[in-house]
């Protein structure tokens, strides 16, 4: 028997390039019974990946919510990217 969440966190890549976050908020309002966060990374790539691994982990490992989510809010403040295009054509 499957068990059933408490809360769904929902980490999306940057909201700048994607429309995949809209689309998480969009269909957190049509499950309003639900206790869904949807969050915009604004990052791309491993990481987004590396924020959602620690926040699994820290959920895994009996966090709250609201741990979970400091340690999100901890990543997204220190992480930083850099972006190369092999070309600027397009």
């Amino acid at each position: 028997m499957a068990q059933q969440a408490a809360a769904i966190i929902s980490l999306h890549i940057t909201a700048h390039g994607s429309g995949a976050y809209q689309s998480a908020c969009v269909a957190r309002d049509m499950l309003p019974e639900l206790d869904i966060t949807v969050i915009n990374t604004n990052a791309v790539s491993m990481a987004t990946g590396y924020m959602a691994l620690e926040a699994a982990r820290a959920a895994r490992q009996g966090a709250s919510k609201a741990e979970v989510l400091g340690v999100v809010q901890r990543l997204m403040a220190n992480i930083h990217q850099i972006y190369a295009a092999d070309t600027l054509k397009y």
